[in-house]
């Protein structure tokens, strides 16, 4: 197995790490955007050889970066695993993992059942990034794995919005909000909006679409 290894660049006259993040089941590899060397979303976990994901950073401002991303079906590995569930139609996000390396997630207002049923935990979400002004009032929980629907499921239920502590445990978040678009077989793709600053907590003012 290979460990990705980080790199630094300069961006505005500040230096930034380009590094890992996982969103999937895989680390990906950042193309471009920044953030801060403490940030939890930077992880150097090993990743297994088959998994893969294919990730773009369309956007920054504000303390926030935007993108889409398609994730593999895959072992777990960083910071949020995806597995799919129903071909086509729905997969799992799961929030804790047997390995304490890795970090826990929290999402925000949970439910039982899911809308996909499965008696599986699901969440009630929002229809648009521009309702979310104040992420850090919702309310977070953590479960092993939540199940979730890509837009023509049936049973889709909006963006997910998932937190983590940052790796010095100081009570302070990073957060990202994730919108399931297609199950393509056993990839999911999504579209994602993150903070890269723990203070950053306003989100409605991103892009809706991209």
């Amino acid at each position: 197995m290979n460990r990705f290894k980080l790199a630094t660049w300069k961006v505005a006259a500040t230096t930034a790490v380009l590094g890992l993040i996982a969103i999937g089941g895989s680390i990906v590899y950042f193309k471009d955007g920044i953030l801060s060397a403490s940030a939890q979303l930077v992880s150097q976990a090993t990743p297994s050889p088959a998994a893969k994901s294919d990730m773009d950073i369309l956007g920054a401002q504000d303390g926030l970066i935007w993108g889409t991303a398609t994730l593999d079906d895959s072992a777990r590995s960083g910071v949020l695993q995806y597995s799919v569930a129903r071909v086509g139609a729905t997969g799992y996000f799961y929030g804790s993992y047997q390995d304490p390396e890795f970090p826990e997630t929290y999402f925000a207002n949970l439910v039982q059942p899911s809308a996909c049923g499965a008696g599986k935990a699901g969440y009630k979400g929002f229809q648009s990034i521009a309702e979310i002004n104040d992420i850090s009032k919702l309310t977070y929980t953590t479960t092993k794995s939540i199940l979730v629907g890509d837009k023509e499921s049936g049973c889709y239920t909006g963006l997910l919005v998932i937190r983590q502590e940052t790796q010095e445990k100081d009570g302070k978040f990073f957060y990202m909000v994730i919108e399931p678009i297609d199950v393509d077989n056993t990839s999911l793709k999504v579209r994602w909006w993150a903070n890269v600053k723990t203070g950053v907590t306003d989100f409605s003012k991103a892009p809706k679409t991209f």
